[in-house]
């Protein structure tokens, strides 16, 4: 027998957090998050008035084989969202975790539902994986093939897909992008400079500049707060090298950013989501001892009216001119870029980026 819990106490909000390493725990391919990390997320909803948020688990014959959550943004949204959606290879459970969050949110008034995705930022837990289950890297959703059919089949339709390239640092079509690189990057008016430690204030300033107004046409934007971006380099202070992350500014204003940070998904993924002591060493050992072999975008982003103008190529080239000076870093795995962008495809493609996970994020009405 299945049935539906909410989620009301500290005991099954523990449970929920757990439940994937559970799920996953014969799936060689997961690279869990680490329970924290998703306690976090929710904890930043609860502290904002004008969200709500509810959690639901699934249990059959005694036992939890599925989770899920709906999210609305403020009291005026006729949007909501779900995310963090997890369940065993069983039709069942997890259309009645979709039916029993998509009513919540129609109780709530919601007329739209997106999902799968994160409850604030796009970089991390967002899309249902469709392809590409061995490329799976830490903080990006995991899924089974069977939830795209069953998310179908419940009514919901595609409202874009995410594409994640991978690109060879030895097959880098250099010769290609750096004749537009260099024209942009020799304009006197512009330039390009990498992430300081030293200079955090300024980059966390310039990051909610440019995050500000290149996604302020969105439907549903929060804007990103000075707050959120210090606390979001203190997040990933240990992952952050510097020559890896670009900015670019034209006559001093901050136009645009690349960040990207060191890849640890194959050294965190034997932790299976737990974090200890023992574990923070082996992190701390592998961050300091072990050669960086692989980068992950996890955000790019460009001012509109500075679109267009070869901007990307320049921090592209500026964070490639950085990786050759290190010569254990074999890829660098972009950040995903949805079917909307078609520019941007194209030129992850003629860089030499070949895609190897794709995500969808679901869209109905009700």
């Amino acid at each position: 027998m299945i049935k539906i819990i909410e989620v009301n106490n500290p005991a099954l909000e523990k449970l929920f957090l757990e439940l994937p390493t559970s799920i996953y725990k014969n799936n060689d391919d997961v690279v869990l998050p680490f329970e924290n990390e998703i306690k976090v997320i929710f904890d930043k909803v609860r502290k904002n008035e004008e969200s709500i948020y509810n959690q639901w688990l699934v249990i059959k014959d005694g036992s939890f084989i599925g989770r899920v959550a709906a999210y609305i943004p403020t009291q005026q949204s006729v949007k909501g969202y779900i995310g963090f959606i997890d369940v065993a290879e069983n039709k069942e459970a997890c259309l009645l975790l979709l039916s029993t969050a998509c009513n919540w949110l129609k109780e709530n008034g919601i007329k739209t539902v997106e999902g799968p995705v994160n409850f604030r930022d796009k970089d991390r837990f967002w899309g249902l994986m469709i392809e590409g289950q061995k490329h799976h890297a830490y903080s990006e959703n995991f899924h089974t093939p069977d939830l795209y059919k069953w998310f179908t089949e419940f009514g919901f339709s595609e409202l874009y897909q995410q594409q994640t390239s991978q690109v060879n640092s030895q097959k880098f079509n250099f010769s290609r992008i750096n004749t537009i690189a260099q024209r942009v990057i020799n304009k006197t008016d512009y330039s390009y400079i990498h992430f300081n430690k030293r200079e955090t204030v300024k980059f966390a300033t310039d990051f909610c500049t440019i995050y500000n107004q290149a996604w302020n046409h969105h439907p549903d934007f929060l804007p990103f707060k000075y707050h959120q971006a210090l606390q979001l380099i203190q997040e990933l202070n240990l992952l952050l090298k510097e020559e890896f992350i670009w900015y670019a500014y034209y006559q001093n204003k901050p136009i645009a950013f690349y960040i990207n940070i060191i890849d640890l998904s194959h050294v965190i993924k034997p932790f299976k989501g737990k974090w200890n002591l023992i574990k923070k060493i082996k992190l701390l050992y592998a961050l300091k001892c072990k050669p960086i072999i692989k980068l992950r975008g996890i955000i790019f982003g460009i001012i509109p009216e500075f679109r267009n103008q070869g901007i990307e190529t320049g921090l592209i080239m500026s964070c490639y001119n950085a990786v050759i000076k290190n010569p254990s870093i074999e890829t660098i795995e972009m950040t995903w870029v949805g079917d909307f962008n078609p520019k941007m495809v194209s030129l992850i493609k003629a860089i030499g980026g070949e895609v190897v996970k794709k995500h969808v994020t679901f869209s109905m009405n009700f």
